[in-house]
């Protein structure tokens, strides 16, 4: 329903440092519809760009939940990735150089 990570959710560490991935992720969406028990399925390799994964999607991402052939809410394990990339911006290019024209 509602949730996201934002590119400013980047730690500052990791992306000073230059340091992206994707982190794989398996996580419990209970019958409140809020997240539990986020754990990493496959590292980024960064220790920090997992841990916030998980953090966020726990504190912000809810969910309509699953429901039994009753129509009863159930607990339901999502797995997904998420990527972290650092958007680099364009070099500027250099302003052209001045043409020289010849008067012959």
């Amino acid at each position: 329903m509602r949730g996201e990570l934002r590119d400013s959710d980047y730690p500052e560490g990791a992306a000073e440092a230059g340091i992206g991935g994707t982190v794989g992720v398996r996580y419990l969406v209970w019958t409140d519809g809020r997240v539990r028990e986020c754990t990493i399925t496959r590292s980024s390799g960064s220790a920090e760009l997992d841990a916030t994964t998980c953090r966020l999607i726990e504190q912000r991402f809810r969910f309509r939940p699953s429901r039994d052939e009753r129509g009863r809410p159930v607990p339901a394990r999502i797995v997904e990735n998420h990527s972290w990339m650092i958007h680099h911006e364009p070099a500027e290019e250099p302003p052209p150089r001045p043409r020289r024209r010849f008067g012959f």
